[in-house]
């Protein structure tokens, strides 16, 4: 009898792990899209979006370095590591939208699920979980130099 209710418990086990590694595929990250936003008087206007594949995207709008977009891949192990911080520290539960400060720059977020797309207006103004996402996401996608970065489009725009 015994060994039957342990067989009988291991193949429960055994069954919620399966069902939760399927939930978890269905629920990965695809990408991650920062949008800074420009104010009324220079501010860099800019949008950087990370994807699975390791891809980085640089759309330089206006008051940058450069101005057009490049891609540059970042390797998947650093993309992975951004979305990663995404699903661990479950950021589609945040608000939708923080406090909105007029002629001050903002910062979007869109976070592309399987499944769903979460958008968050003025992360600027959002808990620190939040703006570190925008650390991650500039420090990797940030042109800074000419190394790696491929100009693709031009002048800039979405």
């Amino acid at each position: 009898m015994r060994k039957i209710t342990l067989v009988i418990l291991s193949l429960l086990m055994v069954l919620n792990v399966t069902a939760k590694k399927g939930r978890d595929k269905k629920s990965g990250v695809l990408s991650v899209e920062i949008d800074h936003t420009g104010c009324y008087g220079r501010c860099p206007t800019y949008n950087i979006t990370i994807t699975a594949d390791g891809m980085a995207k640089y759309d330089a709008v206006m008051f940058n370095k450069d101005t057009g977009v490049f891609e540059k891949n970042i390797g998947k192990k650093k993309a992975k590591e951004i979305l990663d911080y995404v699903s661990t520290n479950k950021l589609d539960t945040c608000k939708d939208k923080y406090r909105y400060v007029p002629d001050l720059p903002n910062i979007n977020c869109t976070i592309t699920y399987t499944t769903k797309v979460k958008n968050i207006e003025n992360v600027k103004y959002a808990p620190p979980v939040l703006q570190a996402l925008v650390k991650l996401v500039d420090d990797a996608g940030t042109k800074t130099d000419g190394n790696g970065w491929k100009k693709v489009n031009g002048p800039a725009g979405k």
